[in-house]
């Protein structure tokens, strides 16, 4: 999977896909998240719609992290705040394209 880390941004986007797919919303409770209006490249304006998730996995988890979803977002943006700053270090590995995460 691939993230894109825009290092001084405190805001989560994610694809719509992963709050469907991954986390059990449905379109319809998505949209009742707080809006967020983005303007995208060429000006195209998009809504990004905003609620709070739990985040689980093998070997750590996140809970309360607020993050956006948006359609046809290619890849999740990870922020600083409420999520990397909740790790002791992270480690970018990238000729492998590999991140490591160290709680």
């Amino acid at each position: 999977m691939i993230f894109k880390v825009p290092y001084s941004e405190d805001l989560y986007l994610f694809p719509a896909e992963y709050a469907y797919t991954f986390l059990g919303f449905s379109k319809s409770a998505l949209k009742h998240g707080k809006k967020l209006p983005l303007l995208g490249i060429g000006g195209v304006s998009k809504i990004a719609y905003g609620v709070t998730c739990n985040i689980q996995h093998p070997e750590f988890s996140i809970k309360d992290v607020y993050i956006y979803f948006l359609e046809n977002q290619p890849f999740p943006l990870l922020g600083r705040v409420g999520f990397m700053d909740r790790f002791k270090y992270i480690n970018f590995n990238e000729a492998e394209k590999e991140m490591e995460f160290s709680i």
